[in-house]
């Protein structure tokens, strides 16, 4: 049977009178998410700071952005993962948005249904931009059935994880993802290492799946390219990337436009052409400028970052120093002294 359950809990403070105090009226959330979501570890955790006080990250971890409007999953999620991640956090979609282009998080975790913006809409946004659409995504919900999953694959998602959840099971996505971007960045993966990936050939066959119920007439087929037509079609994509290679706004809707296909040929032809995602190319198209910029030309750090379309000084550094285990002004010095 599928349906929506609903948990209500109400703290008893047994036969005391309604006006008297009791001593301790604080709900034990901990007591009660380690009862609903499953592997929640609450020990060694009373020294985690309460949201709104001073932030002091530490930059040897990954920040995670979690956007979610129960405060008692929020708060037990920032509990559980914060000797992991510098943890940000956000009510609503909306909120979260805004803080992801200002703190650009290594990986976002999101809740679905939520006020002001829903976590579909927010993970649309993200990933129709290509300056923050690399960052993994991970949707957290109730609603588990088919349909809710195509739209948060549809959406961009990197994963669906229903609830309730394995805490340890979301802590193993969280880092796997985090891995397989790093190596996608370097440049290490193993052959047909993203296909590979579950989530990918979920996401894949569900995408494919609905475009073929949504299209009367499927795009032909075309068989195995030529070197001759893959380097041209390498060429040219390279060159309109490129063109618009400042634009710290720029979309995949963008660059089909600018190359004359649709946006579902556009990923096909670059699949074709490296393997890569979309995001993942341009930004180490954009890195791989930057790093000639830096020894071939009279630009300072702030004008190459402008030129390659990054507007975070902060982000660029963190991203350039995780491809080239160093950062531009060092990067500058070392190949200069060569």
């Amino acid at each position: 049977m599928v349906g929506t359950e609903f948990i209500v809990a109400l703290p008893i403070s047994g036969s005391s009178p309604i006006t008297r105090k009791t001593e301790n009226t604080d709900f034990d959330f901990k007591g009660f998410m380690n009862n609903q979501y499953c592997e929640l570890d609450t020990d060694g955790t009373n020294n985690i700071k309460e949201p709104g006080s001073p932030r002091n990250d530490n930059p040897k971890l990954p920040t995670l952005l979690i956007v979610e409007d129960n405060k008692e999953l929020q708060t037990a999620l920032r509990e559980q993962l914060s000797s992991s991640y510098n943890i940000h956090t956000a009510d609503n979609g909306r909120m979260g948005l805004d803080m992801c282009m200002s703190i650009f998080p290594d990986i976002i975790v999101s809740d679905v249904m939520m006020p002001e913006m829903d976590g579909i809409e927010m993970c649309r946004q993200i990933k129709n931009n290509l300056s923050v659409a690399y960052i993994p995504l991970v949707l957290l919900t109730a609603k588990d059935n088919v349909e809710s999953q195509i739209e948060g694959y549809e959406s961009g998602a990197d994963l669906y994880i229903p609830k309730p959840f394995s805490m340890k099971l979301l802590e193993v996505n969280l880092h796997r993802l985090l891995t397989q971007r790093e190596q996608w960045l370097k440049g290490n993966r193993p052959d047909n290492a993203m296909q590979a990936s579950p989530d990918y050939i979920r996401n894949t066959a569900i995408i494919e799946t609905v475009t073929e119920k949504k299209t009367t007439k499927k795009e032909p087929q075309k068989s195995a390219l030529s070197a001759e037509e893959l380097q041209a079609m390498t060429e040219q994509f390279k060159k309109v990337i490129n063109d618009n290679l400042s634009d710290p706004n720029l979309s995949p809707d963008q660059l089909a436009s600018a190359m004359g296909v649709s946006r579902t040929k556009l990923y096909r032809d670059l699949k074709r052409i490296d393997g890569q995602s979309l995001a993942d190319y341009v930004r180490n198209v954009r890195l791989e400028k930057a790093a000639y910029l830096l020894t071939n030309s009279n630009l300072n750090i702030q004008e190459i970052m402008l030129e390659v379309g990054f507007i975070n000084s902060s982000h660029f550094t963190k991203t350039f120093k995780l491809k080239y285990e160093m950062s531009p002004t060092e990067y500058k010095k070392n190949i200069c002294r060569e």
